[in-house]
């Protein structure tokens, strides 16, 4: 809309949660995000189907990045813990 093929987006679900269902979001957004940021420790992360999204983003051959970010102290052992999950909501084992 704004006519900048360069401007794209950083989809973080969890801003949107109380708006729209993850479906609805990742609909809006696909075509445009380049960078997934997963925070998996808000009051706002169960709101995201992070089981169905990240799973998705592979079926539509999504090839950004994805950032994961622990906000629990301590931070080494909250980013092994968060590491784990996003492991198991993908399916991948290393």
């Amino acid at each position: 809309e704004v006519g900048a093929d360069n401007l794209k987006v950083l989809l973080q679900p969890t801003s949107f949660a109380a708006e729209a269902t993850t479906p609805q979001i990742l609909d809006a957004l696909y075509e445009h995000t380049v960078h997934i940021h997963a925070v998996t420790g808000m009051k706002d992360s169960t709101t995201v189907d992070w089981a169905w999204l990240l799973p998705e983003m592979v079926r539509r051959g999504y090839e950004g990045f994805l950032s994961l970010e622990g906000i629990s102290e301590p931070k080494l052992e909250s980013i092994e813990r968060e590491s784990k999950w996003l492991k198991e909501v993908t399916g991948r084992r290393s």
